[in-house]
C-alpha cells in the first residue's frame, strides 16, 4: 500500500478520512513537515467522522493501532 493511492472523502484539522481501494482509512499528519500517516477505520467510523473529528479522545484509540501506511516510508 502505498501512501499515494490514499483517496481523501473528509476532511477537519490536520486529520481525514478516505479510501485505500475497498480499505477505510484515518490519515492524521504529524511531525514537523505535516507528514501523513494513515491508520485503518471501521465503515461505521467512516460514517461517523463528523461527528467524532472533535473529538480528541478517540484519536489515541485509532492511532493505537497497526499503521497501513506513512509519508514518511512505505511499509
Amino acid at each position: 500500500m502505498n501512501y499515494k493511492d490514499y483517496e481523501r472523502k473528509k476532511a477537519g484539522n490536520y486529520l481525514s478520512v478516505g479510501i485505500f481501494g475497498k480499505q477505510f482509512a484515518f490519515e492524521i499528519l504529524t511531525g514537523f513537515c505535516d507528514t501523513p500517516e494513515y491508520y485503518p477505520i471501521s465503515k461505521e467510523e467512516y460514517d461517523s467522522f463528523d461527528e467524532w473529528k472533535e473529538d480528541v479522545s478517540k484519536m489515541p484509540e485509532i492511532k493505537n493501532r497497526k499503521i497501513l501506511c506513512s509519508g514518511y516510508r512505505v511499509l
